[in-house]
């Protein structure tokens, strides 16, 4: 929305109605100071100069000569002096007020989760609005949802690296590594410390107010399948750009084969925690836990690793790299232990 131009305010004939007003409002805070401070009145002497200078009258030619010799004076003049001096800090400046400024929303955006989340520990998620959040941070409602667009996403904020940790693993990955391989070692990594952490007052809290809220446990299933999403996005990436030293099982079909492992082996590594979670709920030491279900993760996955010679058509495949973990033999007997 376009200004008038305040009272007193230079005219620039040269330039249209509408272009003379925004600049009459980009230099209004300026103006109120130039009567009380002599290089302020200068910087708006050169910015009135220079904007004469770029919007020419036809015909007037003692008005453009004027503009062009202020701005082109040298610098003797203390005044002048001190406006270009101003006008080289400006940068600096107004990058100095970003920096602030992010900083600030930074920090008034950490403020208001912290208040959430614990609002939705003492209430539930359900029993708070958005208006209790705005409240107990003293910030408008409209604060809030600058910062979060729905009081589901408050609730979530930090708390799910888990929607991009499997598709980074594979992007992230060392060279030599396959992104099957990144991700076996990222997913067991995984599904062993969020185990360990189901013990602590905070993941606690955490789980009673997700599994006590409907749409709390409906929006974590949308996030499930946005990490399958993210993750196929990765491996078809993986197996399609890369050379072919760099990606050794890499499927014939990654089309194909890239949801097929993102959805089965995320819903394996959901299984493990699941099956899990009451235990530490009834006592279970969760460090035992979490290394029994690093060990077994290692074993499930290491398993899918090598039968994605079916999915690619390699019967003949050599057996994927291991992860550096011992595997307990009752938990992946080999081939010579089966029956018949």
């Amino acid at each position: 929305m376009l200004v008038p131009l305040a009272d007193g305010g230079p005219g620039h004939p040269g330039a249209s109605a509408s272009c003379t007003r925004l600049f009459g409002v980009t230099l209004g805070g300026l103006r109120e100071e130039a009567a009380a401070h002599g290089a302020t009145a200068s910087v708006v002497a050169l910015a009135n100069a220079a904007y004469d200078a770029q919007h020419p009258v036809a015909g007037d030619d003692d008005r453009l000569r004027t503009a062009l010799d202020w701005a082109a004076r040298d610098g003797t003049n203390p005044r002048r002096r001190r406006a270009v001096a101003t006008f080289r800090a400006y940068p600096g400046t107004v990058s100095e007020l970003n920096d602030r400024r992010a900083r600030k929303k930074a920090r008034t955006r950490e403020q208001i989760r912290a208040v959430a989340h614990r609002l939705f520990d003492e209430r539930g998620f359900d029993a708070v609005t958005i208006a209790d959040v705005a409240r107990e941070a003293d910030v408008a409602v409209q604060t809030v949802f600058n910062h979060f667009a729905t009081k589901e996403e408050l609730f979530f904020d930090g708390r799910t690296p888990w929607v991009d940790g499997p598709a980074d693993a594979v992007r992230s990955r060392d060279a030599s590594v396959a992104p099957l391989t990144a991700l076996r070692s990222s997913l067991v990594q995984f599904c062993g410390s969020l185990v360990g952490s189901l013990a602590t007052p905070e993941r606690q809290r955490y789980m009673a107010t997700l599994h006590a809220s409907d749409t709390l446990l409906a929006r974590e299933r949308e996030l499930v399948f946005e990490c399958e999403r993210r993750l196929t996005t990765a491996l078809v990436e993986a197996w399609t750009t890369a050379p072919g030293d760099h990606a050794p099982d890499a499927p014939a079909d990654p089309r194909t084969a890239a949801p097929l492992i993102a959805a089965t082996w995320l819903t394996a590594a959901r299984v493990l925690i699941m099956q899990h979670r009451p235990l530490v709920a009834e006592g279970a030491d969760a460090a035992h836990l979490s290394a029994a279900v690093e060990d077994m993760a290692d074993c499930v996955f290491g398993q899918m690793e090598a039968a994605l010679a079916v999915v690619a058509g390699r019967a003949g495949a050599a057996a994927p790299v291991g992860t550096g973990r011992p595997r307990p033999a009752a938990c992946c007997p080999g081939p010579a232990r089966r029956a018949g």
